[in-house]
């Protein structure tokens, strides 16, 4: 969150993870090769476990580093928290890791910019104008981070 523009946050752009879109693949490719002999499905599928996002939700909410907005699908984090976590995340060495998320996230959900999508593109606008400031050192992310803001320049 300390990454994303500090208003409308949507939880799908939290819930999102660039290592599931790999691994979501790769359990596909294994689950059409690994049915088992009755037809049915050997393997799980990864999942986001909701209660966890939920604890973690209500744990920010309590120290009031968070807030929700009123359609309950969306998040608000003040701008020094989001300074205070991002130098937290700097001093144990895991800031350039979540800004890889932070981008990863943002590149997974934002369209382009096709008439029938401006609607998404507007309510994430602001959070592909935040990504300016926030340049992933890795050569893959950056391709990404890129696209993001290509994608939130277009017309």
């Amino acid at each position: 969150m300390s990454f994303f523009d500090r208003q409308g946050i949507p939880e799908s752009l939290l819930r999102r993870q660039e290592e599931q879109k790999d691994v979501r693949v790769d359990s596909q490719q294994e689950a059409e090769e690994q049915v088992g002999s009755d037809g049915e499905d050997d393997t799980s599928q990864p999942s986001i476990d909701d209660d966890d996002f939920e604890a973690d939700i209500v744990a920010l909410r309590k120290f009031c580093f968070i807030s929700v907005e009123t359609d309950r699908a969306t998040f608000e984090m003040h701008t020094l928290v989001q300074l205070a976590t991002r130098k937290w995340l700097e001093a144990n060495k895991q800031l350039e890791r979540w800004k890889q998320q932070f981008v990863g996230n943002l590149y997974a959900e934002f369209p382009t910019g096709a008439y029938e999508n401006w609607a998404a593109c507007q309510a994430l606008f602001a959070h592909a104008k935040s990504a300016v400031g926030h340049q992933p050192e890795a050569d893959a992310c950056v391709e990404e981070w890129a696209t993001v803001l290509y994608r939130a320049a277009c017309p």
